[in-house]
């Protein structure tokens, strides 16, 4: 009995201390309140009955499953997050528990065998590690390094996740034998080929993210390739439309009055002429200069169109200043990428939405171009997710090329995002330099 309680309370604290740490980790405030004392009580029996019923192995595993469950219940974060920060938690308690066997075991020789199996050895051992613990995650650099890692990693796939922790739990499973015990287990074979299958799916599973951000990169380096000309021949279009139009009347108006047959025939064609200075988007659209943006924008709201969306576009009559653009140019494959990926969202989000509909607006801000992006979506949004990476308003397929905006706004400073909720609408934002 008096083993169970012992054993009941270190994991009581031990599970206080993981989520103390792990609100560090995500930059949350560490309450305790009393569903939270009820959870870390629960899940220290568990512990218990795990260590009770299963081998070493079983129970690193069950015991870091069960933390990966606590943290998931009490914070509410991301499954990736949540996954991520267990797996560091994990990596604490090791360093933790290897720099108090060098001390206590290889500085002061203490008879490692006897000293754990002693109820007094076992609290002085586990109050001494949790004392390690702390400290290490009291550094400043540690945390704020292990957070950057985190928000890093987020994005990143679950199957590349669960294969990172296969790794880590079996490296520390090895030191840990090493370290305490000084001999290798049996199943160390087993543990060493996980390793070997953890590192070739992680490896695996990052190229592939690369690569499909590699391909998503060249469809749309040749859509701009596209669009370039498409603007051109838009554009004269508009012209010979326009022009064709008004020689139509031109000819109506010499046709005499007597010939109802003929005028009533010009009248048919004239309004069965499209004529696209009618779109109201279209004559904004002039006011962005030639160059790329402009078609790929012409391009984008035309499958909005397709898609039954409505369309209402806004650009600052200022943009058409060719000397507004000179940092656009310069990075218009950067800036060509970010629109396409922000624009099909959008379509896909919109089509999805009971009411259909698109704001597209461009800005002439004081010191950049802002190009502002509104849809209307179905589903909820939590706003606190919204600053977190590989939040998508798709919900968990994510949107498309995600992962390639931040990569590219990462390497380029002239470029900035940001997203927000505006009534009815998912807003995003690109703000180019000036």
């Amino acid at each position: 009995m008096l083993e169970v309680v012992s054993s009941f309370i270190i994991y009581f604290i031990t599970h206080l201390l993981d989520c103390s740490v792990f609100s560090k980790l995500i930059g949350t405030k560490f309450k305790i309140d009393i569903k939270f004392i009820v959870l870390i009580s629960i899940f220290s029996f568990l512990n218990i009955y795990a260590g009770l019923q299963y081998g070493s192995l079983v129970k690193l595993i069950i015991t870091n499953l069960i933390t990966f469950i606590l943290f998931l219940l009490i914070y509410k974060q991301t499954m990736y997050k949540t996954l991520i920060g267990t797996i560091f938690t994990f990596i604490g308690v090791v360093l933790s528990e290897s720099f108090f066997s060098v001390i206590a075991f290889e500085i002061f020789n203490i008879n490692t065998i006897s000293f754990m199996n002693s109820l007094f050895g076992l609290i002085v051992i586990n109050f001494s590690i949790f004392i390690i613990y702390l400290l290490i995650f009291k550094i400043k650099f540690v945390v704020s390094f292990i957070s950057k890692i985190m928000k890093w990693y987020e994005e990143s796939k679950l199957l590349n996740l669960i294969s990172l922790f296969i790794i880590v739990i079996s490296i520390c499973y090895v030191i840990g034998y090493k370290i305490i015990f000084d001999i290798f287990a049996l199943n160390i074979t087993f543990l060493l080929f996980n390793i070997l299958v953890g590192i070739i799916i992680f490896i695996g599973g990052y190229f592939k993210e690369k690569s499909s951000n590699n391909k998503l990169t060249i469809e749309y380096d040749q859509l701009l390739d596209y669009v370039k000309t498409y603007e051109e021949e838009v554009v004269d279009k508009s012209k010979k439309q326009h022009e064709y139009k008004n020689q139509l009347i031109i000819i109506d108006d010499m046709i005499p009055k007597t010939n109802r047959k003929a005028k009533d025939y010009l009248k048919k064609v004239l309004n069965n002429v499209e004529d696209i200075t009618d779109n109201d988007w279209l004559v904004k659209l002039k006011n962005l200069p030639s160059g790329g943006i402009k078609g790929l924008v012409h391009f984008k709201i035309k499958k909005m169109i397709e898609n039954k969306i409505s369309v209402y576009i806004d650009v600052d009559k200022k943009l058409s200043k060719k000397d507004n653009w000179v940092n656009v140019d310069k990075n218009l494959e950067d800036v060509s990428r970010i629109l396409g990926v922000y624009l099909d969202n959008a379509i896909e989000a919109a089509s999805k939405a009971k009411d259909k509909q698109i704001i597209i607006e461009f800005i002439n801000g004081e010191d950049s171009i802002e190009f502002v992006l509104s849809n209307s979506y179905s589903g909820n949004i939590s706003f606190a997710e919204l600053d977190k990476e590989g939040y998508s308003t798709k919900g968990k397929n994510r949107g498309v090329g995600l992962s390639l905006v931040k990569d590219i706004i990462k390497n380029n400073k002239l470029l900035e995002q940001s997203r927000e909720i505006n009534g009815k609408f998912y807003v995003q934002k690109l703000y180019i330099k000036k």
